[in-house]
C-alpha cells in the first residue's frame, strides 16, 4: 500500500510532456546539464592530475608561474565548461524526442 502511494508520487517523463509543473524549463535544464558535468570536470580533473603534475606543463610554469592550485582551477573550469555543452546537447535531443511513428513516412506509403 505503501509503495503505490510513493510510486504515484514520483514524477514519470511518460506522464506528459512536463513531469515537474513546479520547476521550469530553464530550472530543469540547469539540474540536468550543470550537475553531471559538475561531476564529469571532477572526475577528469582528478584522473587527469593524478597522472601529470600540472608543474610540467608549459603553459602552466609559463602563464601561471608554477602555481598547482591555479592549474587544478582552470583546467576543472574548462572541463566543466567542455562537458556542459556536451550535456547540453544531450539534453536537447532528449526533449525533442520524436514519438514512436511519428518519424518520417510509414513503410506502407
Amino acid at each position: 500500500m505503501l509503495e503505490s502511494k510513493v510510486s504515484a508520487d514520483i514524477p514519470l517523463a511518460s506522464r506528459g510532456p512536463n513531469p515537474d509543473p513546479g520547476r521550469s524549463l530553464l530550472v530543469r535544464c540547469l539540474m540536468q546539464v550543470l550537475w553531471p558535468a559538475f561531476m564529469g570536470a571532477v572526475i577528469t580533473v582528478g584522473l587527469l592530475f593524478s597522472v601529470i603534475d600540472p608543474v610540467q606543463i608549459e603553459w602552466v610554469h609559463v602563464q601561471l608561474e608554477d602555481s598547482r592550485p591555479a592549474a587544478y582551477t582552470l583546467a576543472f573550469l574548462v572541463f566543466w565548461a567542455l562537458f556542459s555543452i556536451t550535456c547540453t546537447f544531450t539534453w536537447y535531443l532528449a526533449i525533442t524526442e520524436t514519438p514512436k511513428g511519428k518519424l518520417g513516412r510509414s513503410r506502407r506509403d
